[in-house]
């Protein structure tokens, strides 16, 4: 189960974070993991990574756009 951990980040990343548009996002949490998640596809070096990576991708589209359920915060 993902936990909440609160971090602290500098005002401006702050501002540059919120001004992005991640469609479905509610927090800006799901943003940051968001843009994990691209640079993750980004540098994926085996297929076995890519292929996961791209599950997860899949599974990430499915929530912002409704499709998927969050369980247990996954």
């Amino acid at each position: 189960m993902a936990r909440k951990i609160p971090v602290l980040i500098d005002e401006e990343v702050y501002y540059h974070l919120q001004q992005l548009s991640v469609p479905h996002a509610r927090d800006l949490g799901e943003v940051v993991r968001y843009l994990l998640l691209q640079e993750e596809c980004r540098t994926a070096a085996t297929p076995a990574a890519v292929e996961r990576t791209l599950r997860r991708r899949d599974r990430l589209a499915e929530l912002q756009d409704g499709r998927g359920k969050v369980v247990n915060g996954h």
